[in-house]
């Protein structure tokens, strides 16, 4: 809005087809992964637009990035920028759809909320809307998940994946893990001498596989869910082939990578964002303080601070922005198709629309993130297709 202090290139993609066909125009919520066709685009046959996240990766201002103005209202403009000037200059007589996954379905629906009439349909995939820094819900998601049925709501929830009660077995796991904590702290030395990985910025490696086990929990159920993968073995087992699999499969699905120095400073942005717009989560002690390292606070959560940028100075997490948007997808909004995974530890702050018929919602049982259109049944892939159709007329 401010162009006297400054400016930076921010990287889009354009796969173009044919200037009357649709445009989808996804949002990235950090930097471009790929320049693919998403599946949106493949269903529609559309041009497709890709925006990098402003302050990520090759969208980051020369003179370094100005913190403060890493907020959603900022974000939401660039899209708005781009897509006003793509539509007067290439596509002034298509349909535009706005998507977007996880983050990038949260920049999805904020674009939409500031500027609801630059698209047609929008469909964020995966897309929390916390409300807090540190939002409650899904520590309480965590708590009851693989332990209890779907609860069917105002959304389209279409069963699926196992039933088994695992969320002991889990927590079983990583008590296991814990409890050969010193062996398993050996192995991933190991592995980060294999892939390089440092873990200064967490403070060492006893406390990188700390956080490695805390993690573990929440992966699971964002991208796993699969109870029969988790090798079962006593605790007092310390045979190395026993510990061996412990650790391959720990590594697996919480990647030691997440806690590394070279991947938290790329994911400074998030954290910024999430701290102070976009909410996060945090470790609960309770289940094992017994076996964490000494120089683990004694009161409070284990928090994300860690990954945050240094220097700067957090401001308040912004409430009344999410609040806001969230009584407007209850109220105001419209055309909004949005797809959530039951298992994933994001749904616990999925978007609530209440009695907003202008928009829609699919749960699809027993998935977690990586939840798309194509993995519904035949018949409910096709209502949700046959709405996008009705809503692009």
């Amino acid at each position: 809005d401010n162009l006297s202090v400054g400016t930076f290139k921010q990287k889009v993609f354009l796969g173009h087809k044919d200037t009357l066909k649709v445009v989808v125009a996804e949002l990235e919520g950090y930097a471009m992964s790929s320049t693919r066709a998403c599946e949106l685009s493949k269903q529609l046959d559309a041009n497709q637009l890709k925006i990098e996240h402003r302050f990520f990766d090759k969208s980051v201002p020369s003179a370094g990035i100005a913190w403060e103005q890493l907020t959603v209202e900022q974000a939401a403009t660039d899209c708005h920028l781009i897509i006003e000037t793509l539509k007067e200059q290439l596509y002034p007589h298509s349909k535009w759809v706005s998507t977007g996954i996880s983050k990038g379905g949260q920049a999805t629906i904020m674009h939409r909320y500031f500027y609801p009439e630059d698209v047609d349909v929008s469909v964020p995939y995966v897309a929390p809307l916390n409300l807090e820094r540190i939002d409650p819900r899904i520590e309480k998601f965590l708590n009851k998940v693989g332990t209890q049925k779907q609860t069917l709501t105002n959304f389209v929830f279409e069963p699926g994946g196992e039933t088994e009660n695992c969320s002991w077995r889990v927590r079983d796991f990583q008590k296991l893990c814990f409890t050969h904590k010193t062996v398993l702290q050996k192995m991933l030395e190991d592995e980060a001498g294999k892939k390089g990985y440092e873990f200064q910025l967490v403070g060492g490696f006893e406390r990188a596989v700390e956080l490695i086990i805390l993690e573990y929990k929440f992966a699971f159920w964002q991208y796993s869910g699969e109870c029969s993968t988790i090798p079962i073995g006593s605790r007092d087992a310390a045979d190395e082939e026993n510990l061996r699999e412990v650790f391959e499969h720990l590594i697996r699905i919480s990647p030691p990578s997440f806690f590394a120095d070279s991947d938290i400073t790329k994911m400074y942005p998030f954290m910024y964002a999430a701290y102070t717009e976009l909410g996060f989560y945090d470790y609960k002690k309770k289940h094992f303080k017994q076996y964490l390292s000494k120089d683990v606070p004694k009161q409070g959560n284990i928090t994300f601070d860690f990954a945050l940028p240094k220097g700067i100075a957090l401001k308040p997490f912004n409430r009344a922005q999410m609040k806001a948007v969230r009584k407007w997808l209850q109220t105001d909004a419209d055309k909004i198709l949005f797809i959530y995974g039951e298992n994933d530890p994001w749904s616990a702050t999925a978007v609530d629309l209440k009695m907003n018929s202008k928009c829609s919602k699919y749960v699809k049982g027993g998935l977690g993130h990586a939840c798309q259109i194509k993995d519904f049944e035949a018949i409910t892939r096709q209502d949700i297709l046959d709405t996008l159709k009705e809503w692009l007329r």
